[in-house]
């Protein structure tokens, strides 16, 4: 147990730290994330894991923006959300600790998810693909907390800038 780990199950009450400790004994074959305090990616067990999110949600967001948007003449909701996820979410499978090469460049690890949702399908724009499935949100994911937050903002220009017809679907969603 790292010494980040044991300053997390400080914070938690004395049945959370037992419940987490008795869980952490039980090996695991993927690797489980907190924030510390300082917004950095410790790995610790399943039970630590757990508890954190369970008894800490609001730790879990990194930002959030909304406001209202008129597209035919009706107000829809824009809600530009960024997370930490806890798991990595690359779908690489790498065991606690260790690092995936591809070629020469390490993969990084996928913790922190940005969804943009908006309106209904009904309200789909017409340069969207269709698809199956959700035509209203878009999605991209991160490695740290800073790369998260400069992506929450950089799709909340992008979003608007779509919104308003100034670029095309292609554009918000590669660029």
């Amino acid at each position: 147990m790292t010494d980040d780990e044991r300053k997390i199950l400080a914070s938690f009450t004395e049945k959370d730290r037992r419940d987490a400790q008795e869980m952490n004994a039980q090996a695991s074959p993927i690797a489980h994330y907190v924030l510390n305090d300082d917004r950095v990616c410790v790995t610790v067990g399943l039970g630590t894991w757990a508890i954190w999110f369970e008894r800490f949600p609001a730790k879990r967001r990194v930002a959030q923006d909304i406001w209202m948007h008129t597209r035919l003449n009706r107000q829809i909701e824009v809600n530009v959300s960024t997370v930490f996820l806890g798991l990595d979410h690359s779908f690489v499978f790498r065991a606690p600790g260790r690092k995936i090469t591809l070629g020469d460049e390490i993969m990084e690890r996928r913790l922190f998810e940005t969804m943009t949702f908006w309106g209904r399908v009904w309200l789909r724009p017409p340069d969207l693909p269709k698809r199956r499935g959700r035509r209203d949100h878009y999605q991209t994911r991160y490695p740290t907390y800073e790369t998260a937050l400069a992506g929450h903002k950089h799709v909340v220009e992008r979003t608007k800038l779509y919104l308003a017809h100034q670029i095309t679907y292609e554009q918000y969603t590669y660029e």
